[in-house]
């Protein structure tokens, strides 16, 4: 039933600003230019919703002669507001006066958040946990090749053929995981890489 659910939310599609966006796109919420300056909230929301509703990334350069000068002789703070899809926490964006001619970036691509990893079995009787060495290579990359190296990760078991088992999944609010095991009984996991990725449209 979860899973139902989950497939039917990512198929809900919502309108603003005229644009399309898809669930796990980026939706903006708010943007202001000059709010230091006493400019009125949202000012230029129009702005960057156009620009950036609907992709999974979107690379914005803050332009007044573009947007607007909401108060010309006073250097102007840029804050916005965006997120990835219905079930996204807001993200903020703020940008120190003067604000323009600066480039934000809104992202929304899923992103590698590795799960568990586990180096030895194969024809091993034991095996060790070794999460957090891949975790600090791959996470947040939409694909990380990793090489598996037992002088830097350890060795649980001298002597015998290890394999790496590596679990991952796709931003926090993917149901979905993924995996992928290298080395085993008739190699040594040792001195092979393993390559993680995300799936971006």
């Amino acid at each position: 039933m979860k899973y139902v659910l989950s497939i039917l939310l990512m198929l809900v599609v919502i309108s603003s600003f005229g644009t399309t966006v898809l669930a796990d796109s980026i939706d903006v919420l708010s943007a202001t230019y000059g709010s230091n300056c006493g400019a009125s909230q949202d000012n230029v929301l129009s702005h960057l919703a156009h620009a950036c509703n609907g992709e999974i990334t979107c690379s914005y350069t803050i332009n007044h002669e573009v947007i607007g000068d909401p108060a010309r002789g006073c250097a102007k703070n840029y804050i916005a507001t965006y997120s990835c899809g219905i079930l996204d926490k807001p993200k903020n964006i703020f940008v120190d006066p003067e604000a323009t001619y600066h480039r934000i970036t809104l992202d929304c691509r899923n992103l590698i958040e590795v799960i568990s990893a586990e180096y030895g079995r194969g024809t091993c009787s034991t095996w060790s946990d070794v999460t957090s060495d891949i975790r600090n290579f791959c996470n947040g990359k939409a694909q990380c090749t990793y090489l598996i190296n037992h002088n830097r990760i350890g060795d649980p078991a001298r002597g015998c053929h290890k394999d790496y088992y590596v679990k991952w999944r796709c931003g926090n609010k993917s149901i979905s995981t993924y995996d992928e095991r290298v080395g085993g009984f008739q190699s040594e996991a040792s001195g092979t890489t393993v390559t993680l990725s995300c799936p971006n449209r």
